[in-house]
């Protein structure tokens, strides 16, 4: 192709559409993004079985990016209800989310399979030393030690996977713990439960369509009355 060079099995791209595919590939695509707009029925989907495509508004898009947007309406959902408890929950699947993205995009470029392994590319592999905090020279005309660089960097991206793994057994003894101290399971059941509260409360019926800033502002405004009325009885 014009513009290319090759040197051995590796194909300089040069100014081709390579890097410019994969910054669009990391790019946020139609999909919702926070709890401004996003529907309560689609955070409901989201929430209790994992079903990350309810965030897509049209087309289709990479799991990686469906994640994202996920971990950043939850951390929205938690503190917009001021909920503390589940602070810890919240940090947790947060930095969850942000290595796996991480690991994922470092396995795209520098894995068995990883694009760098056939085309170089200076723009992704500066993407590479920035996601490892590393400053490898890269030199594709030496193919060899461009290959051990790569090798090199998956190398330490196995660190990355092992703090995932140790950060996912974590939040998965959370979860255990909740559940053995009877602290009330979030499924479709407790959601009905509580739009019917909600409803009860503004004496008329709140649908599952509005958005989930609305919902976390009328639930958080319905436990403070609860609360009040805690203190008057008292």
């Amino acid at each position: 192709m014009d513009g290319q060079q090759q040197y051995g099995n590796i194909t300089d791209v040069g100014s081709t559409d390579l890097s410019t595919q994969y910054r669009s590939e990391q790019q946020p695509l139609n999909i919702y993004q926070s709890i401004n707009k996003l529907p309560l029925n689609k955070f409901i989907d989201c929430i209790v079985d994992e079903d990350y495509n309810a965030l897509i508004i049209s087309g289709a898009a990479p799991i990686s990016q469906l994640q994202m947007a996920w971990f950043k309406i939850l951390q929205e959902y938690t503190e917009a209800i001021g909920n503390s408890e589940y602070s810890v929950y919240k940090n947790l699947f947060l930095t969850v989310g942000q290595l796996t993205n991480k690991y994922q995009q470092i396995i795209s470029l520098c894995g068995v399979d990883g694009i760098l392994r056939v085309a170089y590319s200076k723009y992704l592999c500066e993407e590479l030393n920035r996601l490892l905090g590393t400053n490898f020279k890269f030199n594709f005309r030496d193919e060899s030690q461009y290959l051990k660089e790569l090798d090199r960097c998956l190398n330490r991206a196995s660190a990355i996977k092992i703090q995932l793994d140790l950060k996912l057994l974590q939040l998965y003894a959370l979860k255990e713990k909740e559940s053995k101290n009877g602290v009330v399971k979030q499924d479709r059941a407790y959601y009905i439960s509580v739009m019917i509260q909600l409803s009860n409360h503004a004496k008329y019926n709140i649908s599952d369509t509005i958005t989930v800033m609305e919902y976390a502002t009328r639930l958080k405004q319905y436990k403070e009355y609860v609360e009040s009325l805690k203190t008057v009885n008292k």
